[in-house]
Parts: structure tokens; sequence; C-alpha cells
């Protein structure tokens, strides 16, 4: 039996780290059924300032897009699944509600189709890499490739939403935060894993 794609939200103190580490790079460097969602959305959840949610959903676009990598042999299609489950991707439904909610609050009228049009897209992908896995008849690895960048594609239409200053500054934090964890012992590795103690 497949199993949902499990994905949480952003705790409130990684949100607040994000923010402080925003700040300091900075520094030194329509439709009422749609609208009557995020209202619900909102009065679940206090809403924080938005850069402090833009960053790790930039750093889930690079994981998604680093998951491509495993797609040329599908023995790696488990791996690639288990990626879209781990950090960045831990907070990742609340964070693009948000970048959802900011855009419809802008008068974005189409910002619960971008928002739930990746949603599917990145289900989908999830699917294929769970037949994939399972060996059950599910679409070849050139397929699968498809599937994924699409998901790219429609993760890259919701940050389009974004103002283009808050793009560029929260850009900055996750190269600020790769920069530290390679000075640190000149791995890739360690960049991922600084990155990583922020969700």
């Amino acid at each position: 039996r497949e199993q949902p794609l499990a994905i949480t939200y952003i705790s409130r103190r990684g949100a607040l780290n994000f923010s402080a580490v925003s700040t300091v790079a900075w520094v030194l460097g329509g439709g009422s059924a749609q609208a009557r969602g995020f209202d619900a959305y909102i009065k679940k959840k206090e809403m924080e300032p938005l850069d402090t949610y833009i960053p790790p959903v930039l750093a889930a676009r690079g994981q998604l897009v680093e998951s491509l990598e495993l797609l040329d042999d599908a023995a790696n299609a488990e791996t690639a699944r288990q990626m879209l489950r781990k950090g960045p991707f831990s907070g990742l439904r609340d964070n693009i509600r948000v970048v959802g909610l900011n855009a419809s609050t802008l008068g974005r009228q189409d910002s619960g189709e971008v928002v739930s049009g990746f949603f599917s897209a990145l289900q989908a992908y999830d699917a294929a890499l769970f037949r994939t896995a399972r060996s059950d008849g599910g679409p070849y690895p050139d397929d699968i490739r498809q599937t994924a960048e699409s998901a790219v594609a429609a993760l890259d239409r919701v940050l389009d939403m974004v103002p283009e200053d808050m793009l560029a500054q929260s850009r900055r934090v996750l190269e600020a935060l790769a920069d530290d964890g390679a000075a640190a012992d000149g791995t890739d590795t360690s960049s991922q894993q600084n990155l990583n103690l922020l969700f």
C-alpha cells in the first residue's frame, strides 16, 4: 500500500532562526474558495514574517534538484524518495502555504492554484518514485525525470510569487550558510549539515 507523502511544518524556533540569520546576512553583504482556505490556515497557525519561510523553500528546491541526480538508475528511486522527507522538506507544506497567502494578500488571484499545482506535482513525483522502487510496473527513469522536472518547475512558479528583493536576500542567507559549512572542513557534506540544523 502506498504511503502518503509526509510533510509537516517548520518549527517556530526554526523560523526565528532563519529570521536572525537573514538579518545578519543582509547587513553583511482568486477565488473566494481559495481565500477561505487561506483564512482557515492563518487562523490555525500564527504567521512569522515572510522572510523566515523563504530560505527553507529555496533549500528544498536545491534538494529536489539533487534528487534528479539519482534518477539515472531506478535502484536509487527509494533514496530519492526519502530526500522528499527530510531537511527542508520537513516544513515545506506550511512554508509554501505562507508564500501563497502572502501573494494572495498582495492581489495575486491565482496563488491558490499555483500552490495546489506544486503539491500535486510533488505528489506525482513521489508516487512515481514509489512505483519504481516497488518495481510494480511504474514509469521508467526517463518518465520519472520528466515528473521530477515538472515538480521543480511548479516550485519555481511558487517562488515567482515572492518579492524579488526578498528572494535575493534569502539566496544570500543560504549562500552564507553553505560558505560557513564549507569553511568548517572543506566539504559539501558539512554545508548540508549546517543547513539541516535549521529545519
